[in-house]
């Protein structure tokens, strides 16, 4: 957004432009976990039978690409997810539900639209453990649980905060038009490279 605002658009149309941008890349790049302990965690869970999904602010386009990212880690929120009763007409407009992940469009609230979900999926739960790295999630889903009287417990992750402050903007503006012209992913390391040889 701050490269479109630097180009001259402002509002919707820097928003617009960087979600086109990010579209070309995010649901097909390989992903990795931040901590290697998750997914045992994860699937500790869902042996005990507890219910585990996700909730997301991606666009629904996007689903297909991250459902396929998930399985690249071994990881299947579907196994002990909710499901949505088939009496029920929809889900609410605000998602889309598959695969035990909740894609809601980017800038709804997340805390909202999670026990619209919880009404519409006939769930009742006696406790809510939520985790998400955005804090302004995280008071949202505190809030919209409290009013709900469910009782709830939040967590900010911020295991990816050092890698998030250290964020190269010029190596990732290089690897993005990179992939644009040729299709390929490229670590750091090789970028760098690439990069030193153009700017010699």
């Amino acid at each position: 957004m701050k490269k479109a605002e630097e180009a001259g658009l402002r509002g919707q149309d820097a928003k617009d432009l960087a979600l086109l941008q990010t579209s070309e890349i995010q649901p097909i790049s390989p992903v990795r976990l931040v901590e290697e302990s998750t997914l045992g965690f994860l699937r500790s869970l869902q042996e005990r039978n507890v219910t585990v999904f996700a909730l997301t602010a991606r666009p629904f386009a996007w689903a297909k690409g991250t459902l396929n990212q998930l399985a690249s880690l071994q990881i299947d929120f579907s196994k002990t997810a909710p499901r949505i009763p088939k009496d029920t007409n929809r889900a609410p407009k605000e998602l889309c539900y598959q695969g035990g992940v909740i894609f809601l469009r980017p800038g709804e609230d997340k805390g909202n639209v999670l026990v619209k979900f919880l009404s519409v999926s006939k769930q009742s739960p006696e406790k809510i453990v939520f985790i998400d790295d955005k804090l302004h999630n995280v008071e949202s889903v505190d809030t919209a649980l409290n009013a709900a009287e469910i009782e709830n417990i939040e967590f900010r992750y911020g295991a990816a905060d050092e890698r998030v402050k250290s964020f190269d903007s010029q190596l990732a503006n290089f690897e993005f038009h990179y992939f644009l012209l040729h299709k390929v992913f490229l670590d750091d390391k090789k970028a760098k490279e690439l990069l030193l040889n153009t700017l010699k």
